[in-house]
């Protein structure tokens, strides 16, 4: 039987984070103001266009860019524009592509696409603390890297990464999906080139995008059409999306260091809790350095998938199992396999992630929902 009502306790933020009640208000303004497709030629199509124009500098200021040096290609989601930023991306046929093995399957799989297609390219292995190692030896046209793993929390040393590969006329595209509004993003001091984005880890509308594209790249465009953005993205551009959008992001940046001191406070303690359920064969598998709001453990011999189910339909706990694209999958996550988990602690791996709301009730509810379930299992 299908819940008729949202969970007790929601810690899949990593997954989604619902609307705030300020953008719910702010939904209903904007569908009454801007009601006009933006690539009209009236005064009133103008109004929306100078709305997303306006949008796009402020999410270009979130992540400490500007319109002089970047612009902003919305999508559908981060799927999308990590899709248009790999398909997209030109190079020689001789040139190898390189992408980390930790990646997000929205990554992953455009990668390997063009892998079957004949471009020349590699998987960079994990180490088991979940940082990339690059190839220093073929220095890669592209290179496709996560800030924050989106299932253990992992950050990439972007900046470490870039002065490695610096000279080498490599374009380094950044999947920022769990890092935007959570923790600082190195735009300048990695030199990103291709920065994709999702609003809905940041509570914004659950299907807008954005691929951020310095001014020197221009991807070849995946969706044809009526040849919008530049040429770069077919399709009437959201207007009330991308407004949101920016709202959204300007609100996560601005609240970002203090959420993330509430998130040290909670996640350790939800690790010092952990500690009691030793005899289920507790591990943490997000390194001691993860991002605060991102705890992968793991229960070895049992079933992540199984404990995720009987807490939300026992004790009205949502968290989640890894990326939610993969929740159906009956193979181990390809991210624990990278770094080298075993397969039987891997597979009663399940993932907590906080968010605003989070509280350190929460946080203890979830400890002896675990003890419960754990018990009975």
């Amino acid at each position: 039987m299908l819940p008729s009502t949202k969970p007790a306790i929601y810690l899949d933020y990593a997954a989604g984070m619902p609307f705030s009640d300020d953008l719910l208000e702010r939904i209903r303004r904007y569908h009454r103001e801007f009601v006009v497709n933006p690539h009209g030629g009236s005064c009133y199509a103008e109004y929306c266009r100078r709305a997303i124009i306006n949008a796009e500098a402020r999410l270009l200021a979130c992540v400490g860019s500007s319109p002089d040096e970047a612009s902003v290609i919305w999508t559908s989601g981060g799927t999308e524009a990590l899709n248009l930023a790999i398909q997209g991306f030109a190079c020689g046929p001789e040139q190898e592509i390189h992408c980390e093995a930790g990646a997000h399957a929205a990554m992953l799989a455009p990668f390997h696409a063009r892998l079957t297609r004949g471009q020349p390219g590699r998987i960079l292995p994990l180490a088991p603390q979940g940082q990339v190692i690059l190839d220093l030896q073929h220095p890669p046209a592209l290179l496709a890297l996560s800030h924050v793993n989106n299932e253990t929390g992992a950050i990439q040393d972007l900046a470490a990464c870039r002065h490695q590969v610096f000279g080498k006329n490599t374009t380094l595209l950044v999947d920022a999906a769990q890092s935007l509004g959570k923790c600082p993003i190195p735009w300048q001091a990695a030199s990103i080139d291709l920065l994709a984005l999702s609003a809905r880890k940041i509570g914004g509308p659950p299907a807008v995008g954005a691929l951020i594209v310095r001014r020197d790249h221009a991807p070849a465009p995946q969706i044809l059409g009526g040849g919008q953005q530049r040429g770069m993205r077919s399709g009437t551009v959201d207007t009330i999306g991308a407004v949101l959008f920016a709202d959204a992001a300007e609100m996560a940046c601005a609240a970002m260091l203090e959420l993330r001191r509430q998130h040290q406070v909670l996640s350790r303690r939800l690790l010092d809790g952990l500690q009691r359920l030793g005899r289920y064969r507790c591990r943490v598998l997000s390194p001691p350095t993860a991002a605060p709001h991102i705890t992968m453990i793991a229960f070895e011999g049992y079933e992540g998938a199984v404990i995720m189910r009987l807490l939300a339909e026992k004790e009205q706990i949502l968290v989640g199992t890894g990326s939610a694209c993969s929740a159906e999958s009956k193979d181990i996550s390809h991210i624990l396999k990278a770094m080298a988990v075993p397969e039987t602690l891997a597979r009663g791996a399940i993932r907590v992630s906080l968010g605003p709301p989070t509280t350190a009730r929460d946080i203890d509810a979830l400890l002896a929902a675990l003890e419960r379930v754990l018990a009975r299992y």
